[in-house]
């Protein structure tokens, strides 16, 4: 009977297509890791743009807003514009409070809004406005929660005047609602088309 011997066997870190298989599989994890990092770059590229323009995304979404259209724009139900002449309107919390409990919007101050609903820009003293409302907006007498950001408050400049622009998200449900003063039944406000209005708790 003729015997037969049996072939050596590689170990397996010897086998001659080892070499091929290893780099194949670094190359693999090499793409699999830049595409994970392309992914995660345009998803900062996309939430970075989201916040450069003020869109906030909830139950509702804010609009943005370009100074240099000012007069085509009217007031609406994301949209509120303040003269703001005579100081610091106390009727800005009321709307502050009702933007935060609906979908969010745009307050202008120091801006006009003739009878024909066009905005246009005011001569006043927007440095007291910008410090007064960071002042009031910290004040927990004064409105219950400050849901804005400095990059929410711009001070923006249209024919030589100064305006400012803030931009009030809707608040999350855990802050809400948010309203004036102390007592939220009597100072919690929802906005409907142009108006402000007092909710019942």
């Amino acid at each position: 009977m003729r015997s037969y011997e049996k072939s050596p066997t590689l170990p397996p870190f010897s086998h001659p297509n080892f070499a091929g298989i290893k780099l194949y599989s670094q190359l693999q994890i090499y793409f699999d890791n830049y595409h994970l990092f392309i992914s995660i770059f345009i998803l900062v590229r996309i939430f970075y743009y989201l916040c450069s323009v003020n869109i906030y995304v909830s139950s509702g979404s804010m609009i943005g807003f370009d100074i240099s259209k000012l007069r085509e724009y009217r007031e609406h139900n994301q949209l509120e514009a303040k003269r703001a002449k005579g100081g610091f309107p106390g009727s800005f919390w009321e709307t502050y409070s009702a933007f935060a409990n609906t979908d969010g919007g745009i307050i202008l101050l120091g801006v006009k809004e003739e009878n024909d609903g066009s905005l246009h820009p005011e001569d006043v003293d927007i440095e007291k406005l910008h410090k007064d409302f960071w002042n009031m907006v910290n004040n927990r007498q004064k409105i219950s929660a400050n849901i804005v950001t400095q990059k929410m408050v711009n001070r923006e400049l249209l024919d030589g005047k100064e305006i400012l622009v803030i931009r009030v998200p809707r608040a999350e449900r855990a802050a809400r609602p948010v309203y004036v003063g102390m007592d939220p039944k009597s100072g919690t406000f929802r906005r409907n088309h142009e108006g402000d209005y007092h909710c019942s708790l």
